[in-house]
């Protein structure tokens, strides 16, 4: 009785291991599900990685790329690889050159150059670092610095100014180089130059330079003149007591006076007014003097004639 029962037993494994019920073409296969033995393992394995990525939940894209890429930036990593995409930090400057115009010895130039530095990669900089570099570095001279100890963002400006500080007569343009860096690498540098000599200040303030009174009659008064004096320098400059002097001073006096004791800025101006009054008959003339007392001790004085007839 044991033996059959074990026939049937074994049929029945036949069937549940594919052996299906016969048709026209004879046995058929049966798809049995997931086999999880050795050998389906090692085929499931051969299949590439496409089929790894089959399952309960995950349908790939049939269109795309099926390579796994394996994010290892952490939290946040799509946004710092963006910013890696932008390249490092990158200094610029407004200009490449500054000239300083002549300066007085020992003064400081009326003029500042004002430098605006920007950051225009795509990363932050080190904290900055402003040096002045070159043969003639010493003779200028960081009166504001809004960049050394800071770190720019991307597209963020500081400002930098300097001024020529000559301390001796040059024949030659004084040279030397603002340098704005960062500790990463970033840099950025605009050279500088300035003419120490004093020649360049001689200067003939007063505008008209000449005044003719015509006829007066001796006892009178001239209507007044005025004339005026210019500051034609980059730096204040306080004007002294006029002088009368020449062939007849005392036939001459000041009138009004806009500019002795007053301190002229560069480039401005103040008037004088002179009135003509002859002692004697004939041809009279003299001139007028006016010193002015410039930037760090410097002078100049100019002169103003006068001519009048008296009669």
């Amino acid at each position: 009785m044991c033996r059959p029962l074990c026939v049937i037993v074994v049929a029945g494994l036949a069937c549940s291991s594919g052996e299906g019920p016969p048709g026209d073409g004879g046995p058929g296969p049966v798809d049995a599900g997931p086999v999880w033995g050795p050998e389906a393992a090692a085929d499931d394995l051969a299949s590439g990685p496409d089929a790894a990525l089959e399952g309960p939940g995950i349908e790939p894209d049939a269109g795309a790329d099926q390579t796994m890429v394996l994010d290892t930036a952490g939290p946040g990593g799509a946004f710092d690889a963006a910013a890696g995409d932008a390249g490092p930090a990158e200094l610029d400057v407004d200009m490449n050159a500054f000239f300083f115009g002549p300066t007085p010895v020992g003064c400081a130039s009326a003029r500042a150059a004002v430098l605006t530095v920007s950051n225009t990669g795509g990363r932050s900089t080190a904290a900055l670092q402003v040096a002045l570099e070159g043969a003639a570095a010493d003779r200028f001279r960081v009166d504001s610095d809004a960049c050394s100890g800071h770190v720019l963002a991307p597209a963020a400006p500081c400002v930098v100014e300097v001024r020529f500080v000559p301390k001796q007569l040059a024949s030659e343009p004084l040279t030397a180089e603002l340098v704005v860096k960062g500790a990463t690498g970033e840099r950025a540098a605009t050279a500088l130059s300035g003419e120490a000599n004093v020649t360049h200040f001689d200067v003939f303030p007063f505008l008209a330079g000449y005044l003719d009174f015509q006829t007066v009659k001796l006892g009178d008064s001239s209507a007044i003149q005025e004339d005026t004096w210019n500051n034609n320098t980059d730096f204040p400059a306080t004007p002294g007591e006029p002088q009368f002097v020449g062939t007849n001073p005392a036939d001459f006096v000041v009138a009004s006076n806009g500019c002795t004791g007053k301190t002229i800025p560069a480039h401005q101006s103040c008037k004088i007014g002179v009135q003509f009054r002859p002692g004697m008959a004939g041809q009279r003339s003299a001139r007028l003097t006016l010193a002015a007392m410039g930037a760090c001790g410097y002078s100049f004085d100019d002169f103003l004639t006068l001519v009048g007839v008296g009669e």
